[in-house]
């Protein structure tokens, strides 16, 4: 049995096209030996004729002598004609013959570029049509038709030359196309697909949790960092908006709620819990003194108290784990009779202390699944035991794994390592905008959002202030600091964790690890004491953590 990376399971295919694809891929793993490994939805990027261009391969096929045999996997109809293939797509035609020409090309510009002279083949897969007779474009003996399918796999072995194994290339070779980035030119380039790779695999739980009806109204999805709350969300409210519902969209944190105002659907609304409940109050008090440090907990309380109208069709609570029973209660007496209510949420990445909420009424769904931190990242959290239960990786890379840095007894809460480790990032061609800065600390005793620059930068910080209309106010930079309680449910391709500075590991200490190190979509560096970098070598042996079967070997 061949490996698949990654794995297909729990991905969801979101076409038809798609799902065939996916039956091909299932059969060369079923079929093809357990020394070949299978690529997929590899992408690339490569300049031809002048012109960058980019694309995806359907998959690779690294056989044990280091030959790769590339399958370009077209469902449906393709035409033929004395030109080449042609396939359809509505009232678009693509050139089959030309794309894999270019592809063809740019694989091999970039094997040859990373020293990697090996044998490759190509064949056309057609799952779905016979075809009697090649092409000039595409000689038959390169096509994979619908008779030929059942013995797909020995059409891919015939490709492969009769040579030894050579485990050096396939090392390499294994590197550069599980890393989809070796396949790019610069850091942003990596970073786009990334971010393009992660939200198509997470799109599970947007796919399914909007076909589930209740009728109660009442969903609790209790899904991991990662796993696609944020798509599901998005999705609920383009739903509810497009068909002309009140959809209202309310979490914790300040930034995340611009966040999803700046993502979401214009006609739905998007405010913090505290944003409803001093907007309440202003229609009960003529004056409000945002300097007030009891403001925001006085309108808390009497936000469920106060009279008020049921004005949303659709509810969306995000970070649930984090909103006390009294809140939630408040907000849901607000939903329109017959309106719906989803509470997302992650125990793990709990911040407050809160009781938890239990409505008999719901309709719960959990996700273990993570799809957007990097395979490496995610063992390592689960070695540390930092999850109530080990995470599924579903990454579509293993990255790098995480960098753990012990600053030196003269260097004050690490300012001078975390900024050693930001200089480092910065000189590989990260930009500043791909880059956070997260402090395990709370804002008022953090050494490093008191800083004004780092790295020859200046911090763009969250400075404690409100205006007139109660906007928070931050500083002007290019480089973005904050606290991980703050940061989350956001994320950036590059997270520096700074001043972790704990003597144990205990329930408080994981959830702020576990938060902070699943903000990471592609680097993680973490920038800690002595006497943390001891909690957590003592985590590593300890076998009764809650992860300990997935330590890395």
């Amino acid at each position: 049995m061949a490996t698949l990376r990654p794995s297909l399971e729990g991905l969801y295919a979101q076409r038809l096209g798609e799902q065939r694809e996916f039956d091909v891929l299932r059969q060369l793993e079923a079929k093809l030996p357990a020394d070949i490994t299978v690529f997929h939805g590899v992408a690339w990027s490569s300049v031809h004729n002048g012109v960058q261009w980019f694309g995806e391969f359907d998959a690779i096929v690294l056989a044990p002598n280091g030959s790769l045999v590339v399958l370009e996997i077209k469902a449906g109809a393709v035409e033929f004609t004395d030109d080449g293939a042609r396939k359809r797509y509505g009232d678009h035609v693509k050139d089959v013959s030309r794309q894999t020409r270019i592809q063809h090309a740019a694989l091999r510009q970039r094997l040859r570029a990373n020293d990697l002279h090996v044998h490759m083949a190509h064949l056309l897969v057609l799952p779905d049509q016979a075809v009697p007779a090649g092409t000039i474009g595409y000689p038959r003996e390169r096509i994979v038709d619908a008779g030929d399918m059942p013995h797909l796999a020995d059409r891919i072995l015939a490709a492969v030359p009769a040579t030894a194994p050579h485990a050096p290339t396939v090392e390499r070779l294994f590197l550069f196309l599980d890393d989809v980035f070796d396949l790019c030119t610069d850091p942003g380039a990596r970073i786009h697909w990334v971010r393009h790779a992660v939200t198509r695999l997470s799109e599970g739980l947007a796919t399914w949790v909007p076909r589930i009806t209740h009728p109660g109204g009442v969903f609790r999805i209790e899904a991991t960092a990662g796993s696609g709350k944020t798509q599901l969300a998005l999705r609920l409210l383009e739903q509810a908006t497009t068909q002309g519902e009140r959809a209202q969209y309310v979490c914790y944190n300040r930034a995340l709620a611009d966040q999803m105002r700046r993502m979401g659907p214009p006609t739905a609304a998007y405010a913090t819990f505290h944003e409803l409940a001093v907007n309440d109050l202003k229609n009960q008090e003529k004056d409000i003194d945002f300097t007030d440090g009891t403001l925001f907990a006085r309108a808390a309380v009497l936000y469920g108290q106060s009279p008020h109208a049921r004005a949303w069709d659709l509810l969306l609570i995000d970070e649930a784990q984090d909103f006390d029973a009294a809140w939630v209660e408040g907000l849901r007496g607000r939903l329109a009779l017959g309106g719906r209510i989803y509470l997302l949420g992650d125990h793990d990445q709990q911040m407050r202390s809160t009781a938890r909420i239990d409505w008999q009424d719901a309709v719960t769904l959990r996700c273990k699944d993570n799809f957007r931190s990097p395979r490496h990242i995610v063992q390592c959290i689960n070695a540390l035991g930092l999850a109530s239960a080990p995470i599924v990786p579903r990454a579509p890379l293993d990255g790098a794994w995480p960098g753990f840095h012990v600053w030196p007894e003269d260097d004050a809460n690490g300012i001078r390592a975390t900024e050693h480790i930001v200089g480092q990032i910065l000189a590989e061609g990260v930009t500043p905008d791909h880059i956070v800065l997260l402090s395990a600390k709370g804002r008022q005793s953090s050494a490093l959002l008191s800083c004004a620059t780092l790295a020859g930068l200046t911090l763009k910080r969250f400075t404690g202030d409100f205006d007139a209309m109660g906007q928070a106010l931050w500083t002007e930079g290019p480089l973005l600091v904050d606290t991980i309680a703050r940061f989350k449910g956001q994320a950036a391709p590059v997270v520096v964790l700074s001043e972790l500075d704990f003597a144990e590991l205990d329930d408080h200490v994981r959830r702020l690890l576990f938060t902070g190190m699943t903000r990471a979509q592609w680097r993680l560096e973490c920038v800690m004491s002595a006497q943390a970098e001891r909690a957590l070598m003592e985590a590593l042996v300890d076998d009764d953590s809650p992860a300990a079967s997935d330590k890395p070997q």
